[in-house]
C-alpha cells in the first residue's frame, strides 16, 4: 500500500470510530465494517464532490463525517440489513478447505507447544514421571477434541481423565517413559504422536464396546453431524422456497413500473413512489439471500455425502477391529496399532466435517434473522399492489423459463456475441448474470438475464441481457452502461456486493473515470448585458480627413514627400543568392596488395672428374677398359618441394625429404 493510500485508510478508520460513537448515542446498531464501507462510498459519490486521492483537510474530514452520519441514519432498515448481511457473509463464509486449514494450523500450534515440553526433557524421578504422564494425557485429550468444560463437575472431569489414562496405558505404560531417553528428539516426537493417535483409537473402541461407562468426553459425533446437517438443510429449503415466491411477486409487480419509461423522465413527471422503491430494495435483499442460500445448499449437500462415508468408515473400522481382537487375544501390535491410527484419523475427519457444518448453520441462522423480519413488512405492500393491478403471477417454472426472441442485427455493434451453453454458470458472468441494461434503465432494478439471447463480450468481460431492446442499446455504447452501473451502485450500496463490483467501486481511479464518463455536459450560462448602439447607424457623406485649411494639406504633402525619399531598399545580389553550403561524401582509398616477381633459383649439376687406371692396374688382357677419365655428376633430388609464403619467397625444404638416398651417378667414357 502506498503512503498516500495508507494515510487515507487511517483517516477512514478514525472517522469510522467517531461515527460509531455518534450512532450508539442514538441507538443505531451497525458494525465497524459497515461504517467504513459507507465512509468510502460517501467519499466517492459524485454528488458530494469530495476531492480524493490526496490528503484531506480537517474541514473535508468533518464534512465526510457529517454526510456519512446523515446517510446511515436516513437509510431504510431494509437497505441497512442487506448491507449488514452481505458484510457478515463475506467475513464469515469460508470454503471447506480454508476453514479446515485454519483449524488444523491452530490445533497444530497447540500440539506443538505441548509436545515440545514432552520431547525436550525425560524425567528420571518417579514424581516427575507422574507429572510427565499427566501432560501426555492432556495432549491426548486435546488431539481428540476433548475440551474441559467449565460446566463439568469434579466427577465428570475425573472420569474423562481416568478413561483417557486407561487408553493411554494400554499402549504406553508409565514404566516405558525411560525408553524415550534412548531416542533422538525427532524420533521421540514421532513416537509420541503415534502413541496419542493409538490412544484415541483405543478410546473410540472402548466407547463402542461400553457406550454407557466408557464414553466420557467422546460424544456421538456421527449422530450430531447428521442432526445438524438435516436441520440446516431443512432451514435452507424453507428459506429458499419462501424467497423464490417473493422474488416472483416482487419482480412481477415492479418490473413494468421501473422499465416502462426512462428513470429520468419518471423523476421529471411523477418520481418514484416510496413503496415501489421499498419493493425494489426488498428484491435486492431477496436476490442476495437466494445467492447465498444456493451456495450454502451446494456446500452442505456435498458435505452430507462425505459425512456419510466417514461415519460408515468409522463404524466399519470399529467392527473389524473388534472382530480381530475377539478372534485372537494375542494379535501382534504391528497388526493392530495401524488400525487404531486409522480410526483416529477417521474421527478427526468427522470433527472437521462437523466444524464446517456448524459454520454453515451459523451463517444460515444469521441470514434468516437479518432478512425475515424486514421482508415480512414488505409482503403486505406487494400483495396490495398485486390486488390493485390484478396482474398474473407466474409459477417458478414459468418465471425461470427464458422466452425466445429474434436476435437483432449487430452491424454497428461494439460487442461480440457468443452462444450461451448449459455448462456456463450465471454467477460466473459479469454482475452475477443480472441484466446491465435493466440496472441502468430501471434505476438499479436487478432483473435476471435471458440466456437464450447469448453472451455479449466486451473488454474481456461477459455480459448477459434480458430483452432485444437491451441488446440494441448496450451493443451501441457498452462503456456508458457500465459506468452508469458504477454510479448507481454508489447511490445504492447494497448493489455493490450483489453485482460483485467491489474492485471497480472501491478503486478511486475506476470510480473517478466512471463519474467523468457519465457526468452530463455543463449547462449554458445566461447573463443580462447592456450594449451601446452607434450614434448614427445610417451611412453619411462625412469625410473624416477633411480640413478647411489649405496649408494643412501642404504640410501633409511635404511630410509624405520626405517620407518617400527616406525609404530604405534592400536587394539581394546574385552571388549572395548562389551561396549555398553543400556536403559531399568521400570514400577512403582502397588498400590493395600486389605481388613482386618471385626469385627462382636453380642448382646446376656438379661434376667431378676422376682418372681411371692411375694405379697401373691394367686389365686389357682380360677385356677391361684402358685408362680413361671418369666424370661423376651429382644432380639435385627432383621431388624436393619448395614453399613460398611471402611475395619475396624463401625456399623451405620439407623436413620429411632427406639426402640419405644415393646420388645419381652419370659415367661418361673419355677415349684417348
Amino acid at each position: 500500500m502506498a503512503k498516500g493510500e495508507s494515510v487515507l485508510h487511517e483517516t477512514y478508520l478514525k472517522l469510522s470510530e467517531e461515527i460509531q460513537i455518534e450512532l450508539k448515542s442514538i441507538n443505531v446498531t451497525v458494525t465497524d465494517t459497515f461504517i467504513l464501507m459507507l465512509v468510502r462510498v460517501v467519499s466517492l459519490e459524485p454528488e458530494n464532490k469530495f476531492i480524493i486521492m490526496q490528503f484531506l483537510e480537517p474541514s473535508e474530514i468533518e464534512r465526510i463525517k457529517r454526510v456519512t452520519l446523515e446517510r446511515i441514519i436516513g437509510m431504510h432498515p431494509l437497505a441497512r440489513n442487506t448491507i449488514l448481511m452481505q458484510l457478515h457473509y463475506n467475513t464469515n463464509y469460508f470454503t471447506r478447505e480454508e476453514l479446515l486449514e485454519a483449524q488444523h494450523i491452530e490445533l497444530e500450534k497447540q500440539m506443538k507447544v505441548m509436545l515440545e515440553e514432552l520431547v525436550v526433557a525425560i524425567p528420571n524421578q518417579q514424581k516427575h514421571r507422574e507429572t510427565y504422564y499427566q501432560k501426555l494425557i492432556f495432549a491426548t485429550m486435546a488431539k481428540a477434541g476433548i475440551v474441559v468444560d467449565s460446566g463439568w463437575d469434579v466427577a465428570s472431569g475425573f472420569k474423562v481423565l481416568q478413561q483417557t489414562r486407561v487408553a493411554l496405558s494400554d499402549v504406553f505404560p508409565l514404566e516405558d517413559i525411560d525408553l524415550l531417553s534412548c531416542m533422538n528428539a525427532e524420533v521421540r516426537e514421532e513416537e509420541l504422536r503415534n502413541t496419542i493417535q493409538i490412544a484415541i483409537g483405543i478410546r473410540l473402541l472402548n466407547r463402542y464396546l461400553d457406550p454407557v461407562n466408557m464414553s466420557a468426553g467422546i460424544p456421538d459425533l456421527g449422530g450430531t453431524l447428521t442432526e445438524v446437517l438435516e436441520r440446516t438443510l431443512n432451514t435452507l429449503f424453507d428459506l429458499r422456497n419462501r424467497n423464490n415466491t417473493r422474488m416472483i411477486y416482487y419482480t412481477t409487480v415492479i418490473k413494468s413500473y421501473f422499465l416502462k419509461t426512462n428513470v429520468t423522465q419518471q423523476y421529471e413527471r411523477r418520481g418514484i413512489t416510496k413503496d415501489m422503491l421499498l419493493i425494489r430494495q426488498g428484491l435486492t435483499m431477496v436476490h442476495q439471500l437466494l445467492i447465498y442460500c444456493r451456495q450454502l445448499d451446494y456446500e452442505l449437500y456435498r458435505e452430507e455425502k462425505l459425512s456419510e462415508k466417514l461415519i460408515e468408515s468409522l463404524d466399519q473400522g470399529i467392527k473389524n477391529l473388534d472382530s480381530v481382537l475377539r478372534a485372537d487375544k494375542s494379535v501382534p501390535m504391528f497388526t493392530v496399532y495401524p488400525k487404531f491410527i486409522e480410526l483416529a484419523n477417521t474421527w478427526e475427519g468427522i470433527q472437521d466435517s462437523l466444524a464446517f457444518v456448524n459454520n454453515c448453520a451459523d451463517l444460515v441462522e444469521v441470514l434468516e434473522d437479518l432478512t425475515e423480519n424486514q421482508l415480512e413488512e414488505i409482503d403486505p405492500i406487494v400483495n396490495q399492489k398485486k390486488m390493485l393491478t390484478n396482474m398474473y403471477i407466474p409459477t417458478l417454472d414459468e418465471f425461470l423459463r427464458s422466452p425466445v426472441f429474434d436476435l437483432p442485427s449487430l452491424k454497428e455493434s461494439r460487442v461480440r456475441r457468443d452462444t450461451f451453453t448449459e455448462d456456463l454458470n450465471f454467477l460466473g458472468t459479469q454482475y452475477c448474470g443480472f441484466c446491465v441494461w435493466s440496472l441502468v434503465e430501471g434505476f438499479g432494478l436487478p432483473i435476471f438475464s435471458n440466456p437464450s439471447l447469448g453472451i455479449y463480450n466486451w473488454n474481456e468481460k461477459s455480459y448477459l441481457l434480458s430483452t432485444p431492446d437491451a441488446i440494441v442499446d448496450f451493443s451501441k455504447d457498452p462503456e456508458t452502461y457500465i459506468n452508469k452501473t458504477i454510479n448507481i451502485a454508489l447511490r445504492w450500496p447494497e448493489l455493490i456486493f450483489l453485482l460483485k463490483i467491489q474492485d471497480d467501486v472501491f478503486t478511486p481511479e475506476v470510480a473517478i473515470e466512471a463519474i467523468r464518463a457519465t457526468t452530463a455536459p455543463s449547462p449554458f450560462i445566461y447573463a443580462d448585458l447592456a450594449i451601446q448602439t452607434e450614434l448614427h447607424p445610417i451611412p453619411s457623406n462625412i469625410i473624416p480627413g477633411y480640413s478647411w485649411n489649405e496649408w494643412e494639406y501642404r504640410k501633409r504633402a511635404i511630410f509624405l514627400s520626405n517620407v518617400h525619399k527616406s525609404v530604405t531598399h534592400s536587394t539581394q545580389t546574385n552571388l549572395q543568392s548562389c551561396k549555398d553550403t553543400q556536403g559531399t561524401q568521400t570514400y577512403p582509398l582502397r588498400s590493395r596488395r600486389i605481388q613482386t616477381n618471385r626469385s627462382v633459383y636453380t642448382e646446376a649439376p656438379r661434376s667431378q672428374f676422376y682418372f681411371y687406371g692411375l694405379r697401373g692396374y691394367h686389365c686389357s688382357s682380360l677385356g677391361s677398359n684402358p685408362p680413361h677419365i671418369v666424370e661423376l655428376t651429382r644432380e639435385p633430388v627432383m621431388d624436393m618441394k619448395i614453399k613460398f609464403s611471402t611475395p619475396i619467397q624463401m625456399a623451405v625444404i620439407d623436413p620429411k625429404k632427406t639426402f640419405l638416398s644415393a646420388p645419381v651417378v652419370k659415367l661418361n667414357n673419355v677415349n684417348y
